[in-house]
């Protein structure tokens, strides 16, 4: 244990944990596989000539790319880097984990709810201009800035309760000088009273009442 400890704290908790599974005469790691839980019937029904027709006739075609989309794309790959640049943890083995997370669950969620996104700003826009985007449960706001980086002429507010998380934001959004994003500190039920106007709300992983909160 003396010599674990000057591990990483992460690879230091797994190896004292192992030990204590073998001490107990359990296999020295937790084994993840979880047994399958869809039935051998509805394996048959996703493999049937019937659902293949089905995927046939209902084929689900990708979401082509906005025009205002593409134009903006330019920026988002800098955001990346700097994301996986400040990941905050020191730890080689969690950082790992977190920067693979980054890459290929959470960039790509991101990039596909930016182009939802700004196919409503091309319909809400027709002409207007300066249309107001929240992004409500944001943290620091990785949506919000890929937003504002790909529609310079909207403003953006990152709102949440979390001042660390809205602070590492603004930060990131100074560095980066995206201007048309703002940082603020409040609950979601207090969003509008000050006499704000937003034209669209959005989320992501926005969870519990935070999504009634923003269909509301």
């Amino acid at each position: 244990l003396q010599d674990l400890m000057v591990h990483p704290p992460s690879q230091f908790r797994r190896e004292c944990a192992s030990i204590a599974r073998q001490l107990q005469g359990l296999p020295p790691r937790r084994a993840r596989a979880k047994p399958m839980r869809i039935l051998p019937r509805d394996v048959a029904l996703l493999e049937s000539d019937r659902s293949r027709r089905l995927r046939a006739a209902f084929a689900v075609e990708p979401a082509a790319t906005s025009a205002a989309a593409v134009a903006g794309q330019a920026g988002t790959p800098a955001l990346l880097k700097r994301l996986l640049k400040n990941l905050p943890c020191l730890d080689p083995d969690e950082r790992r984990r977190r920067e693979a997370y980054l890459r290929q669950k959470k960039w790509p969620q991101i990039q596909w709810m930016a182009d939802q996104v700004g196919e409503i700003l091309e319909r809400l826009d027709q002409g207007r201009g300066g249309l107001r985007v929240a992004d409500v449960g944001a943290g620091r706001g990785d949506l919000a800035l890929a937003l504002a980086l790909r529609f310079p002429e909207c403003q953006f507010a990152v709102i949440d309760v979390n001042e660390q998380s809205l602070g590492q934001g603004e930060d990131l959004a100074m560095r980066m000088k995206v201007r048309n994003v703002t940082f603020e500190r409040r609950d979601v039920r207090q969003v509008g009273e000050g006499g704000e106007e937003y034209h669209v709300f959005v989320g992501l992983h926005a969870c519990g009442g935070v999504t009634d909160a923003i269909l509301d």
